[in-house]
């Protein structure tokens, strides 16, 4: 898209620290439920596990994809397209999470 590869290898760096942060999160996230929940199941806590794996599968699919084919933001077409539908496609169920988290946080769902 800018050309400037320092843009390119940001991008495939930053990808890499997150979709590999998402187990640590996990990780946190079931330790402190089970502490403060005492492990209670509740339609929201699938939901956010759910949407955690979604989160995790198409980041894990972005940064795939441009380690296997670096040069997709440089080509114009349909593959270029498809990758940025891909990124953007992981904001609306990150969305959903901080919204379920936020009402974990300010509701007292259990």
């Amino acid at each position: 898209l800018s050309g400037k590869v320092s843009f390119h290898q940001t991008y495939y760096y930053i990808m890499l620290i997150a979709t590999f942060s998402v187990p640590f999160s996990y990780l946190t996230g079931i330790l402190e439920w089970k502490k403060r929940y005492r492990g209670a199941m509740i339609p929201i806590f699938y939901a956010k596990i759910r949407y955690g794996m979604v989160i995790f599968v198409l980041g894990g699919l972005c940064t795939l994809w441009y380690f296997i084919y670096p040069g997709v933001l440089e080509n114009v077409g349909i593959q270029r397209l498809a990758f940025i539908l891909l990124n953007v496609s992981i904001l609306v169920p990150l969305m959903y999470m901080g919204h379920l988290g936020s009402i974990i946080v300010y509701e007292k769902v259990v």
